[in-house]
């Protein structure tokens, strides 16, 4: 048994943080998918559909958007 309650605080201080780690990792690694899901939806929730596009960077402050197709794929209304 844990005989002391600092070495507790310290075992829970550090599985909490081995948590919150965790999570911000998975976070950043489905930036990009979280982005597509959210730019998609914010577009559709403005009338803009169908839309297809790919995220190419995600900064701090920007995000880059390529291959934008806005209308049917096969002749679309505006490309970018």
């Amino acid at each position: 048994m844990l005989k002391s309650w600092k070495v507790r605080l310290a075992l829970v201080a550090a599985v909490l943080f081995l948590a919150l780690a965790l999570g911000l990792g998975w976070l950043w690694a489905q930036r990009v998918a979280l982005a597509e899901r959210v730019i998609g939806q914010a577009l559709a929730d403005r009338g803009i559909t169908p839309v297809s596009f790919n995220v190419g960077f995600i900064g701090l402050r920007s995000i880059s958007l390529s291959d934008i197709s806005i209308g049917d794929s096969a002749a679309p209304d505006a490309t970018a």
